[in-house]
């Protein structure tokens, strides 16, 4: 198919109809990832005083952001050109080395969000001395830098290597498939562990939602109400970090079978690219779908939205839409922001 001692090789392993359809599937997964971690990371950045739920999060957003602008496009160069530089290991591997880096990073944040909300429910008096904002900056440096080490280790096994492995050729080292298997168990194991842990979390808030109760009927009706509320709140911040961790875990989950296909089996290059792009495509629409959740969670994301929508596209405002009605009766001065999704 190549020769390997020239760079001309150049082929396009899709027809033009289906090649459009395939850039078109792609770009609207990259406009929607965008656009919503966009709107997320301008709600928490408009938040006063966010807390360390807010703070993950947005980190979050920044690393689903980055798969939508800068991880998707060489995956799918990588899949599509059949060329000297997209096929051969010590160039290839760098053409998934983003999203690898974004995947470790996304799964790292959801530990440390699994850990916040432990804190957060199990110890509440303490919690805001324990995640001060210092530590979130120094926990957010850890994770990023540790993402990025990670996604570069498997470019140490291939970096002087001009073996073809496009189409259905594995990788001849060995750094790169203990990688490729590491990467293939992380999703699914990590995803089952933290919701396993969350069930802990649940039995204790349990717990301190009988104590509030308990509270009640001592009579401390202004103490109790502010507990409910706190309650509340953390409640429902680690609701939303569940559905974060369930709906990684199942978009991530054919990746990791995908993996494993690769590694052990031998199929058709036409059956190996059709699973290839369902799978990845299911696995990158993960970051598209944390705004969702993070909308359906909260209505100041919500308003962001909208705004964002209106500044899209104009023709989209409605003379009904409640914030434009608030704007107009003098009431946007009175509006209050959540800070707890």
């Amino acid at each position: 198919m190549a020769d390997l001692n020239g760079t001309a090789v150049f082929e396009l392993r899709l027809s033009p109809v289906y090649l459009s359809v395939y850039v078109t599937i792609h770009s609207i997964l990259v406009f929607n990832i965008i656009l919503g971690n966009a709107v997320v990371i301008s709600t928490v950045t408009s938040i006063p005083r966010p807390t360390p739920n807010n703070i993950f999060l947005c980190s979050l957003a920044f690393a689903d952001l980055f798969t939508g602008a800068i991880a998707i496009a060489p995956t799918l160069i990588a899949r599509v050109v059949v060329s000297y530089f997209t096929c051969i290991a010590s160039s290839r591997i760098l053409l998934f080395t983003p999203i690898h880096a974004l995947c470790s990073i996304s799964v790292l944040h959801l530990m440390v969000l699994t850990v916040d909300r432990y804190l957060a429910i199990s110890r509440p008096l303490k919690y805001r001395l324990i995640m001060t904002t210092s530590r979130c900056r120094a926990i957010l440096a850890a994770i990023w830098t540790f993402g990025l080490i990670f996604a570069a280790v498997p470019m140490l096994g291939v970096i002087a290597s001009d073996q073809w492995v496009c189409g259905t050729v594995n990788y001849e080292s060995e750094t790169v498939s203990i990688h490729a298997l590491v990467v293939a168990a992380m999703p699914p194991s990590v995803s089952l562990f933290l919701l396993l842990f969350y069930v802990r979390i649940f039995v204790i808030a349990n717990r301190h939602v009988k104590g509030v109760s308990q509270t009640r009927r001592t009579g401390s009706m202004g103490e109790e109400a502010v507990l409910r509320l706190e309650a509340k709140s953390r409640m429902r911040a680690t609701v939303t970090t569940v559905l974060v961790v369930a709906v990684f875990g199942i978009c991530w989950f054919p990746i990791s079978v995908k993996v494993l296909v690769e590694l052990y089996t031998e199929t058709s290059e036409e059956v190996q690219f059709v699973y290839q792009t369902l799978a990845e495509v299911l696995g990158m629409s993960n970051s598209a779908l944390n705004p969702i959740i993070y909308a359906i969670r909260n209505k100041q994301y919500r308003k962001t939205y909208r705004r964002f929508l209106r500044a899209i596209c104009p023709f989209c405002r409605s003379k009904h839409d409640p914030e434009e009605l608030s704007r107009s009766n003098g009431n946007m001065s009175s509006k209050t922001i959540s800070t707890e999704i």
